[in-house]
């Protein structure tokens, strides 16, 4: 909650501290309100990008309400750094059929020295 922020004046949000086990977002999110209580019309720019009173999806809702901007803006933050993925479901079944291999050729080679 932001109270008595400005029709038209940029205001910037950035994480200062992250909870622990997450890492701090190092980017600042620009933030501009317009807002005519008297129309009920509004909108909210997030990074240059405007979004009206009405508008909704996964990350910015904004709505009018009593003459009121609301908005909810939803941030991503990894608990840790993304590692890369290695190896595949198909691993398993190379591994299998490397050891029946491994376990013909010994029979085999058992054969041929009797």
């Amino acid at each position: 909650v932001i109270p008595k922020i400005r029709d038209g004046k940029p205001y910037w949000l950035k994480e200062r501290k992250a909870p622990a086990g997450y890492r701090p977002d190092p980017a600042a999110v620009k933030l501009v309100m317009h807002a005519d209580p008297d129309t009920g019309s509004g909108s909210l720019e997030v990074n240059g990008t405007r979004y009206e009173a009405g508008h909704q999806d996964d990350m910015v809702q904004v709505e009018m309400n009593k003459g009121i901007l609301q908005a909810a803006l939803v941030r991503i933050n990894q608990v840790q750094d993304a590692l890369p993925e290695t190896g595949s479901s198909g691993m398993i079944h190379i591994a299998a059929a490397a050891a029946v291999l491994a376990a013909l050729a010994w029979l085999l080679k058992g054969k041929d020295t009797k």
